[in-house]
């Protein structure tokens, strides 16, 4: 996946549905900036304009001005939409935080 993600400048993801996104996750996992649609599934992992951008997926117009926003941003902008995405990947697929998650899951069965 990483030979591919490096090659290009973001991941575009437009969708009615999805559940927990792998293509997604990869891409933050990469530092790849994202273009998605706003489900929330998608802005669990895509925050607007911090990581990547967020559009109306019903809009076919909407998903052009948010393709053309990322294309217009600075360089810089860029790059810290990345750092981003891998600060964020870091922190929610990293083992301490997935234990974490699995002991407040098991926690809350116990109740």
């Amino acid at each position: 996946v990483f030979e591919v993600y490096k090659n290009i400048d973001a991941l575009c993801l437009i969708s009615n549905y999805e559940g927990f996104s792998n293509v997604i996750s990869e891409a933050l996992c990469c530092g790849l900036p994202v273009i998605t649609s706003n489900i929330e599934e998608n802005t669990f992992l895509v925050e607007h304009m911090i990581n990547g951008i967020v559009v109306d997926h019903h809009k076919p117009e909407k998903i052009a001005d948010g393709v053309k926003t990322f294309i217009d941003l600075p360089v810089t902008e860029k790059i810290r939409m990345s750092y981003q995405n891998r600060t964020k990947a870091e922190h929610l697929f990293e083992k301490e935080s997935i234990y974490k998650q699995y002991i407040s899951i098991i926690e809350l069965l116990k109740k």
